[in-house]
């Protein structure tokens, strides 16, 4: 890992990016924007592209899924972009449904684990491109180059010190979760200025969107969006946090009470109320 601080005091968060859409005067004027402000961390906070399709064959038109080869080449465009990554920044993020490569997706997708370990991928070429990490594997592509993590699924901590302008990731081997710090890990060495974001995963480990009597019954109730794992892993290091800001991120909304009985509608955590409780 390249830890080099960085002059920057800052994290940039962005979704739903297409890399098909052409660079407008607008877009560039953000991207142009982001890399004024050269943050310490850039996050992806779910969608950062759209793998799925929208076909006009049937009535009405469906999305169809996207395949292994459809979502490296989107991965592709975006890493060939003059806009991204950004240089000396640090690449996180999560996957929501189009980066999972199926719209609305849940448990039910068999392509989720490929579509997690191609983000994972996409992530770690980011850094590599943007100078803060070093080539797993030498003289090999995207995404060969990159070694599958043990953990399934897309979800971390990361801790960034705006006071240092260092940034930790969480090491995703070790046998038991343990919260980024430094290589001496005394939590009073972190500086006062830290923000610890949190990457949840609420496509993998969703329960498949009930429909009709369904929803509103005991099934509905208990649907959950990150599995039993992804639960301990986040309740055992949230309240070990040695920062001063924690942030969670994830791909849906959590606050809004909308109860369409329908996920696939209307995506939020309020369709699961147990799990959102």
């Amino acid at each position: 890992m390249n830890n080099t601080p960085s002059t920057s005091r800052s994290l940039v968060f962005l979704s739903c990016n297409n890399p098909l859409h052409p660079f407008t005067p607008q877009t560039t004027s953000l991207w142009r924007s982001i890399h004024q402000i050269n943050p310490l961390g850039f996050v992806w906070a779910g969608d950062a592209v759209y793998g799925d399709e929208l076909s006009f064959d049937t009535f009405p038109p469906k999305r169809i899924p996207a395949t292994e080869d459809k979502l490296k080449s989107y991965y592709d465009l975006l890493l060939s972009s003059p806009y991204y990554p950004v240089p000396s920044s640090h690449h996180i993020g999560t996957i929501d449904d189009h980066d999972s490569g199926r719209n609305n997706a849940g448990n039910e997708w068999e392509g989720r684990w490929m579509a997690g370990d191609l983000f994972n991928a996409f992530i770690d070429e980011s850094n590599v491109k943007a100078g803060t990490k070093e080539r797993e594997v030498e003289g090999k592509s995207f995404p060969e180059n990159y070694s599958p993590s043990p953990r399934r699924g897309v979800y971390s901590v990361s801790l960034f010190d705006l006071t240092t302008g260092l940034h930790y990731p969480e090491d995703v081997t070790l046998p038991i979760p343990t919260f980024p710090l430094p290589e001496s890990g005394v939590t009073g060495l972190v500086g006062k200025d830290t923000v610890a974001v949190f990457m949840l995963d609420c496509r993998s480990f969703k329960t498949e969107w009930y429909k009709g009597f369904d929803f509103w019954g005991t099934k509905g109730l208990q649907g959950d969006f990150l599995g039993q794992e992804q639960w301990d892993w986040i309740s055992h290091l949230l309240p070990r946090s040695p920062a001063t800001f924690n942030v969670v991120v994830n791909g849906l909304q959590v606050i809004p009470l909308h109860r369409i009985p329908n996920g696939n509608l209307a995506e939020d955590w309020s369709k699961y109320p147990v799990a959102r409780d």
